[in-house]
């Protein structure tokens, strides 16, 4: 017997979870430039440094809130809601694995995301068990202070720079926020990259390890590259759209190797046989050149 049906409670895609972790950050960044100010009569940088630690802790939570999709999509709708001759740029967003849309929490309290649901189907069906899950949290927290916290001293760096200098050109109250947002619009767009290179790849960990048990590796022998087609989509990425892989094939290991590029927006969907069959399964021998040049 199968697993039974996680919980679906909301509707979330990855690409949705980076834009509610990036408005995250944009609050935080609010926060920053609004704290600027008592900075500047103040010196004092302790509020400051709590809000970038903040964005790191953020950062963590995000890539744990991915890993917990992972986990669950193989068993959440997916190909067969989906009809055949669907345009693609449609069907790639119908194909969106579902999960909570409460995945962060609001405010100012970034903590472990309210995954409980999924997170108790996961450890009742023994895909993870909660202190594998703990764990990977707990790891995934020490990765974020240790490699985030490397972006924030080079923000607390310019916004320190930037200071000085307003200081010396005696800026105004406009001329002063006009340059900490500066500063700060750099670190979003940056942070909006990392979030969403960083989720993928935690995303692409929850859901091998779900397809690695016994019972789901048999069913899901297969993934379906969904590409997010738009004009900011990668000619090499745009190519796969609609293609089939077994896993553990070459294919399969170029659809994870073009994943793992930076600010990458497509998603690969455990199919099984049937669905599988019906779009086509391709190998290697099938890429066109456009691929094979980007790997």
């Amino acid at each position: 017997m199968g697993l039974g049906e996680p919980p679906q409670p909301g509707n979330l895609t990855q690409e949705r979870l980076v834009i509610r972790a990036t408005n995250q950050v944009g609050d935080i960044l609010a926060q920053i430039t609004n704290q600027m100010f008592a900075v500047k009569d103040s010196r004092d940088w302790s509020k400051i440094t709590r809000l970038l630690a903040q964005l790191a802790a953020l950062d963590a939570d995000a890539q744990m809130a991915g890993a917990i999709l992972g986990m669950i999509s193989p068993w959440l709708p997916n190909l067969r809601d989906v009809p055949r001759g669907t345009p693609r740029s449609i069907r790639a967003i119908k194909m969106a694995i579902k999960g909570l849309d409460d995945i962060l929490p609001e405010g100012d309290d970034y903590r472990w995301p309210t995954l409980e649901d999924s997170i108790q189907w996961i450890v009742d069906e023994k895909v993870a068990g909660r202190d594998t899950l703990q764990r990977l949290h707990g790891d995934l927290r020490k990765r974020a202070f240790t490699e985030g916290m490397q972006g924030s001293r080079k923000l607390l760096t310019n916004l320190q720079e930037a200071l000085a200098q307003s200081l010396i050109d005696g800026d105004s109250v406009a001329e002063f926020r006009k340059r900490i947002q500066g500063v700060t619009s750099v670190t979003a767009n940056e942070a909006e990259t990392l979030l969403r290179t960083n989720t993928k790849q935690a995303y692409l960990y929850g859901q091998e390890r779900s397809l690695d048990q016994p019972g789901v590796k048999d069913r899901f022998r297969w993934v379906y590259y969904a590409a997010t087609m738009d004009n900011r989509t990668r000619p090499s990425h745009r190519a796969l759209d609609g293609w089939v892989a077994e896993r553990g094939t070459e294919l399969h290991r170029i659809f994870l190797k073009i994943q793992s590029q930076f600010n990458c927006r497509c998603t690969v969907i455990p199919c099984d046989q049937k669905r599988a069959d019906e779009f086509g399964i391709k190998t290697a021998a099938d890429l066109p050149a456009v691929v094979r040049n980007a790997i």
